[in-house]
């Protein structure tokens, strides 16, 4: 699991909900590779019509409902922290 923050592509608001990747009825699934963390307003967003997938290299994808996408690098806790400092 990322490191405290939502795994969205803009979001840097702390985790709050713990989603499946992959929707839990598809998979009957619910092991540590396949979860992610989300602030509510993301995790509210994937109720929307948004979707994302964890990448092999460990980038995140975001797609929007209009097909456009976004992808992310987790930050490392060693990045968190030095972001808070600035």
């Amino acid at each position: 699991m990322q490191h405290g923050t939502c795994a969205t592509f803009t979001c840097g608001n702390g985790i709050c909900e713990i989603d499946h990747v992959v929707d839990y009825a598809q998979t009957h699934e619910t092991t540590l590779p396949k979860l992610r963390g989300l602030c509510g307003s993301c995790h509210d967003r994937k109720k929307r019509g948004h979707h994302y997938r964890v990448n092999d290299d460990g980038t995140i994808t975001w797609t929007r409902p209009d097909g456009s996408s976004d992808e992310r690098t987790p930050r490392r806790p060693a990045e968190q922290i030095a972001a808070t400092e600035r």
